[in-house]
């Protein structure tokens, strides 16, 4: 079975795991819930999601407010904070872990760039606009011809005018004209997205 398999890769024994499918056979799920304690990253990974899945996809900070969800969620977060979300909820909860992309990685396969190309790179997440100026360094790439953006502050999309490519998360590239050219690129793996595809048609079954 694909979900009792992917089960046993997040950790489950065989008999968690039969437990826990009696336990989903009263009480089926009906949503994930991405929990994360960075604002930032819930927006991006939850509009991953929204685009990948058929379920209803929420977002969570990693605080009190998860058990609001407990009884019909499948809980979703990345490996580092499994631990603290199992900890906020009930026993039987299911919490998956995701598999992501190395930011560093998803950059790099857009490098090199031609000179001549004015690069904007904007997101409200933080450590991506970090990333992506540490990436382009050592690609040897001219920061003077690249913008960084944090979309949380006001007026950034002034710096579109000029810009002959914007690399972006999926939740930026809403906000960004469609005369600009965008790069786009995906944080949750195709393994990732795969695994909570298969517990969701498990359960719908």
């Amino acid at each position: 079975n694909p979900a009792k398999r992917a089960a046993r890769r997040n950790g489950f024994s065989a008999n968690e795991i039969r437990n826990r499918i009696d336990y989903w056979a009263l009480m089926r799920p009906k949503r994930f819930v991405f929990v994360h304690p960075e604002a930032e990253l819930r927006a991006i990974v939850a509009q991953e999601l929204r685009k990948a899945m058929n379920w209803p996809v929420e977002a969570c900070d990693a605080d009190t407010t998860i058990t609001q969800y407990a009884g019909d969620s499948v809980f979703v977060t990345v490996p580092s904070k499994q631990g603290i979300v199992r900890g906020l909820l009930p026993a039987a909860s299911e919490v998956l872990t995701l598999q992501m992309r190395r930011v560093d990685q998803a950059i790099a396969q857009y490098l090199p760039i031609r000179p001549e190309v004015l690069l904007v790179v904007a997101s409200a997440w933080p450590r991506f606009l970090r990333i992506a100026r540490t990436v382009l360094t050592a690609a040897g790439f001219d920061l003077d011809a690249v913008v960084f953006c944090d979309t949380r502050a006001a007026g950034w999309k002034r710096s579109l005018k000029q810009a002959s490519a914007v690399l972006c998360d999926v939740v930026t590239a809403e906000s960004i004209p469609d005369r600009v050219h965008k790069i786009i690129f995906a944080l949750l793996s195709d393994g990732g997205i795969a695994e909570l595809k298969t517990f969701e048609r498990f359960f719908t079954q």
